[in-house]
């Protein structure tokens, strides 16, 4: 019997001695999204463009807002809400080797589209309504992270331009939660590019009547405008009219 004993103790101690040694390693999370100031700047132009009104522009992306960080960018989709003024637009950016999505108004897609950054200037009212109550986590309104917040860092006359990438909750009490969102101005520039349209009236949208050939209607008047990729020549088939007819809703 106390041979038994000592073998089961001998065994411990062998297991004991060739586990004190080791370390729980847990694999670091490698493929979590990195802000880039590079590239949003590059999306912030492309949400500027869909702000158009002329559609013509807009589908051969020769409008004024679409040059700079966004030339050479190929529309293949247009789509406008006639009834609701919405717009939104699905094309391919060679440079950034992606397929580019940008729409008015703002949706709740986070739980679609993932490693998402919510980009908020300075005071800007609109990521304050509705407001977050601190003292009400769990029934006030949570938005999604990662937030990227931009604001000013003043030192004298000197004024310097901040991105600080907030915490993974969504609702960083140091970002733009520790400030008043009292600002439609800061709503309607980011990183100095105008985010609304050319002037401010009713829902109005022109396009050349050959455009209609690219796209369908529905009985509403809402329609979809699209194209093959490879149809690069349908910019030389838009053919400017003088004083000729436009479409506008």
């Amino acid at each position: 019997m106390g041979h038994k004993w000592w073998l089961i103790f001998t065994i411990l101690t062998c297991l004991i001695a060739c586990s004190s040694g080791r370390e729980l390693h847990v694999k670091p999370k490698t493929d979590l999204a990195v802000y880039n100031h590079t590239l949003a700047r590059i999306l912030v132009e492309y949400a500027s463009a869909v702000y158009m009104s002329d559609l013509t522009e807009l589908f051969t992306w020769t409008c004024e807002r679409c040059d700079g960080l966004t030339k050479g960018f190929e529309v293949i989709e247009l789509v406008v809400d006639v009834q609701n003024c919405l717009q939104a637009f699905v094309g391919v950016a060679k440079d950034l080797n992606a397929i580019v999505i940008a729409f008015r108004g703002t949706q709740e897609h986070s739980q679609y589209v993932p490693n998402t950054f919510r980009v908020t200037n300075d005071h800007d009212i609109v990521p304050h309504l509705p407001p977050y109550y601190t003292y009400f986590p769990k029934k006030t309104y949570h938005h999604f992270p990662t937030e990227v917040w931009l604001y000013s860092v003043g030192l004298g006359s000197l004024v310097y331009k901040v991105e600080k990438v907030c915490d993974d909750s969504g609702e960083d009490p140091t970002c733009s939660r520790s400030v008043t969102g009292n600002s439609i101005t800061d709503h309607l520039n980011y990183f100095g590019v105008d985010l609304m349209c050319e002037q401010w009236r009713s829902c109005r949208i022109v396009m050349e009547p050959s455009l209609a050939a690219y796209g369908t209607t529905d009985h509403k008047g809402n329609f979809i405008l699209s194209r093959d990729p490879s149809t690069l020549a349908m910019k030389m088939n838009i053919q400017s009219n003088e004083g000729g007819d436009t479409f506008s809703a």
